[in-house]
Parts: C-alpha cells; sequence; structure tokens
C-alpha cells in the first residue's frame, strides 16, 4: 500500500499545457486507484479475520449454528478470550472493518446507511485530494474513502485481538 502514489492536493481548474492535464489526470487516476487499493485490502482483512473467528468459535463451541454472523462471531470469541470490547475502541474498529467490507463488497444498501451514521469520517466531499471518476450520478458507496490511517486502525484491532 506505501508503494502507491497519493498525492496530498489535486490541482484542477485549466491546465495551461498538455503535459499539465496529463499530470493532473494521472494524479487524480493515482489517488482513485490508492483509494480502490486501500477498499480492497480493508475487504481481504475483514474476510480473513471473520473466518479466523468463525473457527475460533467453533472450536469453543461445537453445537453453534452455521448460520452466525461476524457480530455474533465477535462477541462469542470475545467473552471466551476474556476481552472486554464495549469497553474499549477495539469492538469499534473491529465493526467498522466488517461495515466497510460490506460496503465494499455489496455498495448500496443498509450497511452503507449504518456506516455513514457510525463512521461519517469515511465520507470527505470537501477533500481536495480525490475526484470521483465514475460516470452518472454520485453513488454513496462509491465515494467511501479508506485511507492509510483507517487501514493501521483495521490491522491494530486484529491483531491486538
Amino acid at each position: 500500500m506505501e508503494m502507491l502514489q497519493v498525492h496530498s492536493l489535486l490541482e484542477s481548474g485549466e491546465a495551461a499545457t498538455i503535459e499539465q492535464f496529463l499530470d493532473r489526470a494521472a494524479a487524480q487516476v493515482d489517488n482513485y486507484t490508492a483509494n480502490e487499493a486501500a477498499k480492497a485490502f480493508a475487504l481481504t482483512l475483514a474476510a480473513v479475520f471473520e473466518r479466523q473467528l468463525s473457527i475460533w468459535a467453533r472450536a469453543a463451541y461445537v453445537d453453534m449454528p452455521k448460520s452466525r454472523g461476524f457480530e455474533d462471531f465477535l462477541a462469542l470469541c470475545a467473552d471466551r478470550a476474556g476481552i472486554d470490547i464495549a469497553q474499549t475502541k477495539l469492538g469499534d474498529d473491529l465493526t467498522e472493518m466488517f461495515i466497510v467490507a460490506n460496503v465494499v463488497r455489496h455498495g448500496e444498501g443498509s450497511s452503507c446507511e449504518k456506516l455513514r451514521v457510525v463512521a461519517p469520517a469515511l465520507w470527505d466531499d470537501s477533500s481536495n485530494d480525490y475526484h470521483d471518476l465514475l460516470a452518472g450520478p454520485r453513488i454513496p458507496s462509491e465515494h467511501l474513502r479508506i485511507r492509510m490511517r483507517d487501514l493501521i486502525r483495521y490491522i491494530r484491532a486484529t491483531t491486538r485481538f
């Protein structure tokens, strides 16, 4: 992720030369690509973590029905390990990561609506380091911004758990 080029400011307005125009377009694509890569990484991390929670939960509770979801697995494993996820940001960060993964996977829907309530900072329409490259009407799930600091929070939360 750190090897992806990210520009802190995207210039706009009329370009003086074709080279300046192409440099600006390349910067927009760089930032868009970095955001898409971050979303893909968050999706993968959440999927691997959910699978691990499932393994731990089923090892501890052999008669558990298979239809349990992430939040059930997280609660069962935290209880079993004596981790109070309600008293720390650990549970919040893990839950946010999982909702992010659902939004990345499915787009618009209840997860997107929930994430906009619990983590509005993941949508920063006033930032000057990202421009939507998609044609057509604005789709909120496509404007989800996952930055390196978010990935670090998610990685730390999964590691600490």
